[in-house]
């Protein structure tokens, strides 16, 4: 009987230590990851963003891709690239970042529209035509994409 019991508390000593073990570590991971955020945001502020490139998109609609007061770490190239790319005006992004002076940079190459056509009803119409090709088989498609760039209604 006091065999079971010595290996009951054994198992139960080793629970225990594993559990504290664990709480050290998540503890530890949570103060580190938090010393990191503070000393990135200290070391590597964003300082100046600079877009370039932009004639019709405006700036502001550039600039809410990124966040007020964050550090050069934060700013996530990626997805600064897919906010400014889903508007029909830009043909490509470029996000570059200096890491010294704290500068990020937009390169926007925005879309020269093919076509602008002015309705009798007012209504302005700017379109762009892209050509895209691909091969089925053995033979190749060529497929028409139509994007409307901007459509302004008088009023």
């Amino acid at each position: 009987m006091s065999d079971t019991w010595a290996k009951r508390k054994s198992r139960r000593a080793a629970r225990r230590r594993a559990v504290i073990l664990a709480s050290r570590v998540v503890a530890f991971g949570t103060l580190a990851l938090c010393a990191f955020a503070i000393v990135s945001h200290l070391l590597f502020p964003v300082e100046q963003v600079n877009v370039e490139g932009n004639q019709r998109l405006p700036d502001a609609e550039i600039l809410q891709n990124i966040p007020e007061r964050t550090s050069l770490v934060a700013v996530r190239a990626r997805s600064l690239y897919n906010g400014v790319n889903s508007n029909p005006w830009v043909e490509g992004v470029g996000v570059n970042k200096d890491w010294r002076s704290g500068t990020v940079t937009v390169q926007v190459e925005e879309r020269t529209p093919s076509l602008n056509v002015k309705l009798q009803s007012g209504e302005s119409v700017m379109i762009k035509r892209r050509l895209s090709s691909g091969r089925v088989g053995s033979q190749i498609r060529h497929r028409t994409q139509i994007i409307v760039l901007h459509c302004q209604l008088s009023q």
